[in-house]
């Protein structure tokens, strides 16, 4: 009968028999340094060094290190040396038993997008903030506050120095305390918090009011774990949801309704109330919040607590007039009467579009006063009127009677200046430039004109003929520049300098017909500018201007990051340029109604897959980018990320200074909507013109992963596998994506392999072989060859090599190579000299002789078998019999594969007759010739194994490790005596 006994721990742990029993008990007797187990051995790592290698495999952003999932192994050690903050993206933690920190007064915190698990024993001193449930085995000590969106639970006798905000629910067993609050949205159970717990109070909304139906209402909603005290309390960070509601002046019918979300760890959430479009007092309320409070919602608005919510009408904010400043008698002023919903900004603003009414008044310079009604429609914004003074004077335009009434008052621009003064004269130059895209030559005009007698009527005020004018320039909007105009007659060329005057080192000599002439213009830059003309002779002066806009013709989109690898950061430049590409500075400085300045650019990617099957689009981290101010006519955003390989288009579009679209240049019109792409493609297609993105790196790995080593002149399998940034697959790389790749093989330093320790050889693994099916990665089958053996049996043999095997496409694509020791992305691979060999075999005549096959390998000092080897399967095809013996063999009716090195060849004997023959594995990758033939001779009818990296010496031939093994199948025949049988003994239980 088996007894066992049952020992706690130690080498007495399952003992079996009396003889068993004796032995634990001698052992129990012996010193305690004899028979206790080894002392724990723990693993520190040095943070922030360590984490950028493995276990952690972080890469530093913003100051903080970003990772996958972390596991650490038992009795694992964190050494702070100086403060960590630590995100887990789109991963979990784990630590398995006795996880400890040692802070050294730095800092630790933890941030973990799914799941926090720690086993028994942890002793951490950390901040951990987790989107995933939280779990502490038996005994923890944790020295910091926990926050989780989900659950937090701990086993028993377990401590908290800190405080708890839970989502979920928060459970613990017996003996656990947590030296802080318990903030917790679920159930507590089993846990004892000594600083309370904190529940929801109450929501407070807080507002502005008076608001009015021109726009939306700014509110800030507050969670509340505390009464009100004048608009404050004690914040709630549970994370609470609803909805905030404002119903009519009747308290029934609803206006307008805003949803929403406090997250877990916040106590506030900002955002507007949807514009409310008729004027009344409405009343604000909270619904379907979806926590239990204790008692209402509150509001506060600045001054008390009334919920009522005053909305106004909405009228302009002022009215602005824009005019040229000056004009002849005999041609009406045009004034443009603008509603403006913001101040005015270098004689700009933002449109009113509510409609108004009121009357234009042009004020004599003998106090008189001129007026002409106006209606500007709803949904318009500007009205354009006529006035006419038949005198010489100067006048000043106002408005009145306005409704409804503006909040300021009337304001007057003169292009760039701030004046309500016009002044007619009695004759002038008339110059009409039209607005353009810049860089392409413009004609403009330019009249003479004067006042016949008192009337309205203009005549010629030069004869015909060829009459100097002088030019001159001033920049309006922006202000300043560094490009020139240019005018030209045809003849002579003219680059103007605008210093706001004219000057005779700006003069044209222009042939006037009918008082009217003409000219060539010319403005590479962007903006306003506003042309200045003057004629002097014969005792008349006559003087006059206008205004012209000059708009990019498109926006350029490039990047300076090469080469752009999935998931890394990358940047992106849009530039705008005039009709010969030339980049133009003053794009950017121009100024708006808002105060701001410089029109923006929004940047909005695609991806770009082609006729690709099987593509996957992959994430980018914006798909529209509203860029940063221009700086000379650029902007750039920097740490844009698309997580895959392939290509995308761009595409760049004028927005406002507020990112708001369509917007055309300066209000121009839809003429002038400024654009840009990188696409070429036509017909709703895409050309991908913005990439392309290449794998941030390429690892390498043995397949199967279980595999341990690999022969010397043997193929072995590698996958290539294509990754980004964050060691994601990534799956496009594959048909018009994929690379050619070559392979090499490196020493643990990513050095080459030295040719005296071998060749690696079918190094090219085709862009092909990646399919066209998703995957993002390819097999390969290299060999890698140490040098031939020479000198006989006793020839020099390498013992086992480990090489690394690097994986790269051309040029500067993607590669497996990186710093660290050894490499980080390519697998390592033992390389081992190897030899198959087959046994002499004895049976009867009358049945199979079984016939030992071993593989062994050369450890640097002799020959042992291979105990890894599992995989080498050995045909029965390659299975034959050379010539000379005395018996017919057949081979075995199947493949043998190799267990542990060893097998066995089943033999059979054709006839039942005594006698013994040959046996031989053809290894090599042909049967024909005489290289690589067994010592007893060719055989045939077999075919190649392909396994001539098992060759070896077998003593003949020309003593070279090129032949195939052999061994003698005897059948009747005794063995050697030295095999012979010495003693047999029968047992009998």
């Amino acid at each position: 009968m088996n007894q066992s006994l049952q020992v706690g721990s130690g080498p007495c742990r399952l003992l079996t028999t009396l003889q068993a029993l004796l032995l634990c008990a001698l052992i129990s007797l012996l010193p305690a340094s004899a028979s206790q187990a080894a002392s724990v051995s723990y693993t520190t790592y040095s943070l922030p060094s360590a984490l950028t290698s493995s276990p952690f495999n972080c890469t530093l952003s913003s100051g903080t290190y970003v990772c996958g999932s972390v596991n650490l192994d038992k009795d694992s050690i964190l050494s702070l040396t100086s403060n960590v903050s630590l995100w887990v993206k789109n991963g979990s933690f784990t630590s398995q038993k006795n996880l400890t920190t040692a802070n050294h007064g730095y800092t630790f915190n933890l941030a973990v997008d799914n799941a926090v698990s720690m086993q028994k024993d942890t002793d951490i001193d950390m901040n951990i903030t987790a989107s995933g449930a939280v779990s502490f085995a038996k005994n923890a000590v944790i020295d910091g506050n926990i926050t989780s969106s989900s659950n937090v639970s701990f086993s028993k006798d377990s401590t908290v120095n800190g405080n708890l905000v839970v989502s979920g629910n928060l459970t613990g067993a017996k003996n656990v305390v947590i030296n802080g609050t318990c903030q917790v949205a679920g159930t507590k159970s089993n846990i004892i918090c000594t600083g309370g717990s904190v529940s929801l109070h109450h929501v407070r909304v807080t507002f502005s009011t008076p608001t009015s139906t021109c726009g939306t209402t700014p509110v800030t909603i507050t969670a509340c774990a505390s009464a009100d005290s004048n608009g404050s309390c004690t914040a709630y960070t549970g994370g609470i949801s609803g909805t905030l509601v404002a119903d009519g002046e009747d308290d029934v019918t609803e206006v307008a309704r805003l949803s929403f979300n406090i997250p877990s760890g916040s106590s506030s959430v900002s955002g507007s109330l949807p514009a409310i479009t008729t004027a009344q007092t409405a009343s604000l309320s909270f619904e379907n919040v979806s926590k239990t409070t204790t008692t209402s919602g509150t509001c506060w608005n600045g001054t008390d607590s009334s919920c009522d919510l005053v909305v106004a009408s909405c009228g302009a904010h002022h009215v602005r007039l824009d005019h040229s400043g000056s004009g002849v008698t005999c041609i009406p002023a045009t004034v443009t009467i603008n509603a403006c919903s913001g101040a005015d900004s270098s004689g700009t603003c933002t449109a009113s579009t509510t409609g108004m009414t009121g009357t234009l008044v042009t004020t004599l310079a003998n106090g008189t006063q001129q007026t002409d009604s106006f209606t500007i429609p709803s949904g318009a914004s500007s009205v354009t009127k006529s006035v006419s003074v038949t005198s010489s004077q100067t006048v000043t335009f106002s408005t009145t009677g306005l409704s409804p009434g503006t909040s300021s008052s009337t304001t007057c621009w003169n292009g760039s200046s701030a004046s309500c003064s016009y002044f007619y004269d009695t004759a002038a130059l008339e110059l009409a430039a039209p607005d353009h895209v810049a860089a392409i030559q413009q004609t403009a005009t330019i009249k003479a004109v004067k006042q016949v007698g008192s009337t309205t009527t203009c005549t010629s005020a030069l004869a015909n003929g060829s009459y100097t004018i002088e030019f001159g320039c001033t920049y309006s909007n922006p202000t300043t520049g560094t490009q020139s105009p240019v005018i030209s007659n045809g003849s002579s060329n003219v680059t103007m300098a605008c210093n706001g005057s004219t000057s005779s080192s700006n003069s044209l000599s222009l042939a006037f017909s009918s008082g009217q002439a003409s000219f060539s213009l010319t403005y590479p830059d962007a903006g306003k500018v506003t042309l200045l003309a003057k004629y002097s002779g014969g005792g008349l002066t006559l003087t006059g201007s206008d205004a012209f806009v000059a708009a990019p013709a498109k926006f350029t989109i490039s990047t300076s990051t090469s080469p752009l690898k999935a998931d890394a950061a990358f940047d992106a430049t849009v530039k705008a340029v005039n009709a010969l590409g030339a980049t133009m500075p003053n794009f950017g400085k121009e100024s708006f109604g808002t105060g701001a300045t410089g029109h923006r650019a929004s940047l909005a990617f695609s991806k770009c897959g082609g006729a690709t099957t099987g593509v996957f689009g992959g994430n980018l981290s914006a798909g529209v980018v509203s860029m940063p101010q221009f700086s000379s006519g650029a902007s750039t955003v920097t740490g844009l990320q698309y997580s895959e390989v392939g290509t995308l288009d761009a595409t760049a579009t004028l927005t406002s200074n507020t990112y708001t679209t369509p917007s055309y240049y300066l209000d121009l019109g839809s003429s002038f909507a400024v654009t840009g792409t990188t696409n070429t493609a036509s017909g709703g297609n895409c050309s991908g013109s913005f990439g392309t993105f290449i794998p941030s790196r390429l690892v390498t790995t043995l397949e199967p992963t279980s595999t341990k080593f690999a022969y010397s002149g043997i193929p072995f399998k590698v996958r290539v596998t294509a990754k980004n940034a964050n060691g994601v697959t990534t799956v496009n790389y594959t048909k018009d994506y994929a690379k050619d790749i070559t392979l090499s093989a490196v020493t643990d330093q990513g050095t080459a392999v030295a040719s005296t320790v071998g060749t690696l050889s079918n190094t090219t693994l085709l862009a092909s072989a990646f399919g066209s099916a998703a995957g993002g990665y390819a097999d390969a089958t290299p060999t890698f060859t140490f040098p031939a053996v020479t000198g006989g049996v006793n020839g020099a043999k390498l013992a086992p090599q480990t090489i690394y095997i690097r994986a790269a496409e051309s040029g500067s694509g993607a590669t497996s190579a990186s710093t660290g020791t050894p490499p980080p992305y390519e697998t390592s691979v033992p390389v081992r000299y190897g030899r198959l060999r087959l046994f002499n075999a004895y049976g009867s005549s009358l049945s199979t002789v079984k016939m030992p096959v071993q593989a062994e390998y050369w450890n640097g000092t002799v020959w042992v078998i291979n105990g890894d080897d599992s995989t080498t399967k050995i045909p029965a095809s390659a299975i034959g019999f050379p010539s000379g013996g005395t018996a017919t063999l057949s081979g075995p009716g199947a493949d043998l594969t190799l267990t542990a090195g060893k097998g066995t060849l089943t033999l059979s004997n054709s006839g039942n007759a005594k006698g013994w023959g040959y046996v031989t594995a053809k290894l090599g990758a042909s049967v024909s010739g005489n290289s690589g033939d067994s010592c007893p001779g060719t055989a045939t009818g077999v075919t190649a194994a392909s396994l001539g990296g098992l060759r070896s010496y077998h003593g003949c031939g020309d003593g070279g490790y090129t032949y195939d093994p052999a061994a003698r199948a005897n059948f009747g025949i005794q063995s050697q005596e030295t095999k012979g049988v010495v003693h047999v003994r029968e047992v009998f239980n």
